[in-house]
């Protein structure tokens, strides 16, 4: 297991699995370790700039439940089955909806 951080000279060096609600994009942001407890003579702070990425396994996953869900609600109305079928096509939509955008399609 390695070490959260290691400090080399003045460059520190650390690893952090952090999650997020959504990224869709890549994005740099700043991440801030501070010590716990509140002095008011000195304070132990560091910043990291890190890079935050989609996840994408969900990204392909949102895609393929929400083209399913698509093709299955454009059927034609022949029977029973595919009624049925199309109800199961609304739920994939709206669940590959809420998994890519985390709110319901309302």
């Amino acid at each position: 297991m390695s070490p959260l951080a290691k400090s080399v000279g003045m460059n520190p060096k650390a690893s952090f699995l952090a999650f997020c609600k959504t990224v869709y994009a890549e994005e740099f942001v700043s991440f801030v370790v501070e010590d716990a407890e509140d002095k008011e003579e000195s304070s132990t702070k560091v910043e990291f700039s890190i890079i935050l990425r989609p996840g994408r396994l969900q990204l392909w996953i949102t895609i393929l439940l929400i083209a399913s869900g698509s093709f299955i609600t454009g059927l034609p109305n022949t029977n029973v089955f595919i009624v049925i079928l199309k109800i199961i096509g609304s739920a994939l939509i709206g669940l590959g909806t809420y998994l890519g955008f985390k709110k319901t399609p309302v």
